[in-house]
């Protein structure tokens, strides 16, 4: 019988769950084995990067892959509503001019979600 494991994956996981441009690269180049992963080998990335991923398990196995793109779509959403409810508030407030540079200036931007209280899709 031949021994397996995922550890490698894992390993894989935790050198790149810090850079996400790196991280989709590493992904694509080793996608057969992250889309059919042992759930225990998930669950160790999981709780090891805190990276929030949710998985749909399939008879012990999981798609990693899977997994990482509604976390990302999730997230996409999540900052979508966030710039949303920004552009309402001031709008609301008749704040063009904050609008304008908020739009080009990402530091004035977290400014004016710390004013407003707008963190991370909650408000």
């Amino acid at each position: 019988m031949k021994f397996q494991s995922s550890l490698r994956e894992v390993l894989l996981f935790i050198k790149y769950s810090k850079d996400k441009k790196n991280q989709a690269k590493m992904l694509k180049q080793n996608e057969e084995r992250f889309q059919d992963m042992e759930r225990r080998a998930a669950d160790v990335i999981e709780v090891i990067t805190h990276a929030g991923l949710k998985f749909k398990e399939v008879e012990g196995r999981v798609n990693v892959c899977q997994a990482i793109q509604e976390m990302r779509e999730e997230e996409r959403i999540k900052g979508e509503d966030r710039q949303n409810e920004l552009t309402r508030r001031l709008l609301q407030d008749d704040r063009l001019e904050d609008l304008r540079r908020a739009v080009n200036d990402s530091d004035y931007r977290e400014r004016l979600f710390a004013e407003y209280g707008i963190k991370d899709g909650r408000f």
